[in-house]
């Protein structure tokens, strides 16, 4: 037997003002930031949101990490099927962070 799940893997930006398009933590500057604690906790509230609605489609969100590039994080859950995520040819996704929206 077989056990797989879905992994949601994405960015977290913001756009400013003038459109460009940033990282959404400005603190999240570490040259290896992979698993780093502060910047999982920095972004808490956004995470456990997310961790709360793949919860209540039933697909049982497991780990919340940050991945190995800056404003990158991964959501884990072992479910029956991967697809169910799937967005396309890949299930990355970038996420907007409009309470990290300064405007600078």
């Amino acid at each position: 037997m077989f056990k797989i799940g879905l992994e949601l893997e994405y960015f977290l930006v913001r756009q400013k003002r003038d459109g460009t398009i940033v990282i959404a933590d400005p603190l999240d500057t570490l040259e290896k930031p992979c698993y780093d604690l502060k910047g999982l906790t920095r972004n808490y509230d956004f995470l456990s949101t997310v961790s709360r609605y793949v919860n209540e489609l039933g697909w049982g969100n497991y780990a919340n990490d940050h991945e190995d590039a800056n404003s990158q994080f991964e959501q884990t859950s072992p479910t029956t099927t991967r697809s169910r995520a799937a967005t396309g040819p890949s299930s990355s996704a970038i996420w907007w962070a409009p309470w990290h929206s300064s405007g600078t």
